[in-house]
Parts: C-alpha cells; structure tokens; sequence
C-alpha cells in the first residue's frame, strides 16, 4: 500500500477505517449505506471536486469490532480503492491524467479527524460485497511505499510476513 501523508512511515501498518471505492463497483448492487457513510460521502463531494468523467467515490466502513481488535495501534483512516496502479492511483507516466490534483485532493481531505490515508486496490469491494453478504470485514495494509517523502520499503515481505502474523494473532 503507499502512503499519502508524510507522516505515515514506511513499513508501518494501516488498518482501514472505511474503504473509499473509486471504481464504481457499488453502484452494481442494491448496497444501502450507514447514515455515518452518508456523512462522509457529502462531506468527500464537498471537499474533492471530483472531476465527473471519473466514477463517482463511494464509501463503505469496516467492520468496527474488527478495526478496535486487529488495528489496535495502528494507524487507521479512509483506505483509496483504486483500480489500477498507474492513472486510477493518480501517477502520471505517458499519458496524461484527467485528474492530475489526485494526491493534493486526497491529502486536503480532513473530517472530524478523519483522512485518506493510502492507496490500494481492494478495500471498498471487500467492504461493500461482505456488508451485504452478512460478513464482517477489516483490511489491514503494510505501507510499502510513501507517495509524499517518496521513502520506499528496502524488503517488503519481511513487512508482509510481520503483518500477516500480527492479524493472525489478534485473530485468535
């Protein structure tokens, strides 16, 4: 996962407070959202500017008992579930972005404490499809990559493995 604040070091770990879904899978099934999700999804179309060729952001929440017992003192905030690792995470290689303030947006996005934090591909779906299939669902994510101090991890899978052992034991 890369970090979209400075203030998240690399190999530290995130626990997603809520996955923000810039894929548009939702709007497919009948999901009904939480009153606190209709909050922050105002305040997200308030605050982003979102440019409307794109899907329009959704938000789903974790599961919280799950977030208290496996993100105990990690860092925790809103996960950006994007579909793909170039243009959809906001990096601009040859071709040129129709959203090119991605990272600037997302790091000006505050409420009630409340940030987007990091960057990947899998958090909303988990998110939405278990709430409606009756599972309860938290992601975890090792930050193996800073967007902002451009500080990457020098061996990934020992970070990995750390992770994967820590849930796993909070788990049980």
């Amino acid at each position: 996962s890369g970090a979209l604040h400075g203030d998240i070091p690399v190999d530290s770990f995130v626990a997603s407070s809520y996955g923000l879904g810039l894929d548009g899978l939702i709007y497919y099934y009948d999901y009904h959202y939480s009153d606190n999700e209709l909050i922050i999804i105002k305040q997200l179309n308030d605050q982003l500017n979102w440019n409307s060729d794109l899907s329009t952001p959704y938000i789903v929440a974790a599961d919280e008992s799950l977030l208290n017992t496996v993100g105990e003192n990690m860092r925790s905030g809103i996960t950006a579930t994007a579909t793909g690792f170039y243009g959809p995470q906001g990096r601009e290689l040859i071709l040129k972005l129709k959203n090119s303030q991605m990272h600037d947006t997302f790091q000006s996005f505050e409420y009630q404490g409340l940030r987007i934090i990091n960057f990947e591909m899998e958090t909303s779906g988990l998110y939405g499809l278990g709430k409606m299939l009756g599972h309860r669902c938290c992601t975890c994510c090792a930050i193996i990559a800073n967007r902002v101090t451009k500080q990457y991890s020098q061996d990934y899978k020992p970070v990995i493995n750390r992770l994967i052992e820590t849930v796993l034991d909070r788990l049980s």
